[in-house]
């Protein structure tokens, strides 16, 4: 299953949902001191905001930038930013979430990525989970993922995780509230 693209060129709806500040933040523990992190889903940079808020700089990127939200235009299926950076951190179109995790691990950087816990129900997944050795930040409590709109989508159906290629930590369950 493919990115759906609008008319416009446009993410759909059902894929465009911004992360939120608390999953973020959660993340941060892990992360060494002043990095340069590549945000390649970048949206209205939710994700790019609370990381530079922590002393962070970000390289912003989108294959469907705003007008409202500036950043370059990048395929991260295929492409990488011209910029030296140290990290990934990024919230996927769901639809994709084979082909960005296989992307992120191929590029052999340390990343984060938040996704749904259903992504270790497929064989094709859990085979780059083990492969690669990634771990996974259990978050404390679901995301409520706000839309293209700006409304709160509540009651997300399913936890959301850090699957995280960490140089620290090698196939590892961590919980939230043990950082």
């Amino acid at each position: 299953m493919k990115r759906v693209r609008s008319l416009r060129g446009e993410a759909t709806t059902e894929d465009y949902y911004c992360t939120p500040p608390f999953a973020v933040e959660a993340l941060l523990p892990l992360l060494p001191p002043e990095i340069c992190a590549w945000e390649p889903t970048f949206g209205a940079g939710a994700i790019t905001n609370v990381l530079e808020a922590a002393g962070h700089t970000t390289i912003k990127s989108d294959f469907f930038p705003k007008d409202t939200f500036p950043c370059q235009k990048l395929d991260f299926l295929h492409e990488v930013p011209e910029k030296r950076y140290d990290w990934i951190v990024f919230n996927p179109p769901f639809s994709q979430l084979a082909d960005f995790l296989r992307r992120a691990c191929e590029l052999d950087k340390p990343f984060a990525m938040l996704c749904p816990i259903y992504t270790f129900e497929t064989p094709a997944r859990q085979q780059l989970i083990k492969e690669f050795r990634l771990s996974v930040l259990m978050l404390k409590r679901r995301c409520n993922f706000r839309k293209a709109n700006g409304h709160e989508k509540k009651g997300t159906p399913f936890l959301s995780v850090w699957i995280l290629k960490h140089p620290d930590y090698d196939s590892k369950i961590l919980f939230q509230e043990s950082l």
